[in-house]
Parts: C-alpha cells; structure tokens; sequence
C-alpha cells in the first residue's frame, strides 16, 4: 500500500535520492559561491536551493526531504547570525568588488555624457532664444520708429 502510494504521488524512493542529491549538490554551490543559477552569494534558502537544483521552488518541501530542509534553515540561520554579529556582509571576493566597481564608474561615465548632452542642448536653446529676442527687438525698432520705448538690456551672447 505504501509502495503504490509513493507511486501515486509521483515519487519513487530511488527518484527521492536522486532529487535530494541534486538538491544537496546545488546546496553546495551556493555554500561554495559557485551557483551557476542564482546569484553567486545569494542567500542560503530553500528557494533558492531548488532553483538552484534547476527545479520549481515548491519542489523542495519539508514533508518530503525534512532532513535536508532542516540542515538548509540551520544554514540560513547561522548565515543571518554571522551577517548581524559582524555588523555587515561576509568578504565577497576582490574580482566581483572589482566587478562591481567597474559598473558603477560605467555608469557614472554614462550619466555624466547624459548631462552633458542636455546641457548642451539647453546651451543651444539659450542662444536660439536670445537670438529670437534680438530679432524680434530690431523688428519692433524698425516697425516703430516713432514710439519711444524703455530701454533693454539684452544679455551677451557667449562667442563660441
């Protein structure tokens, strides 16, 4: 009876070993920083063990491998405690701080030419306009010659 309902379920005692040892593997990887697909340090959990098993997450349950679920919650904890003891997050190696510097300044190096450019275009816009407004006060100059008008002072246009 216990046999076919294993069977029902979907789940073979030889099929159970291979699934755990592929979740006890992708275990291993995280605890090692070598995931291949989470995040390299990501946090140790029990999703994050099935996805990186290549599994859905829902397939590692606590009724079916509560060995396994309790040896993953005894890691996360002693993780979380090592991160609250420290004050901060364990050492990541250098080649991923490096990593991620070099993204940062790529994207300090874009966000700067960003600027500029719209500084630029707003220094272009400027000159347009000031251009307007001398024409259209040479208009008003030439149109009313009789009128007596108070006296502007237009701002210089910067020589380029």
């Amino acid at each position: 009876m216990k046999k076919e309902k294993a069977i029902y379920q979907g789940v073979t005692p030889s099929s159970k070993v291979t699934a755990e040892s592929k979740f006890r593997a992708a275990l291993a990887r995280i605890i090692d920083g070598s995931a291949l697909n989470v995040e390299r340090n990501a946090q140790i959990t029990q999703n994050n063990v099935a996805r990186e098993a290549g599994v859905d997450p829902s397939a590692l349950r606590a009724s079916r491998y509560p060995a396994l679920v309790m040896e993953i919650r005894d890691l996360a904890g002693m993780a979380r405690a090592d991160v609250g003891s420290m004050g901060h997050k364990p050492h990541r190696p250098r080649s991923e701080e490096r990593r991620n510097e070099k993204q940062r300044y790529q994207d300090m190096k874009r966000q700067r030419d960003h600027a500029a450019a719209l500084l630029a275009s707003a220094d272009s816009e400027v000159l347009r306009l000031m251009l307007r407004v001398r024409d259209l006060e040479r208009h008003i100059e030439e149109t009313s010659p009789g009128m007596v008008r108070p006296q502007v002072t237009m701002l210089r246009v910067p020589k380029r």
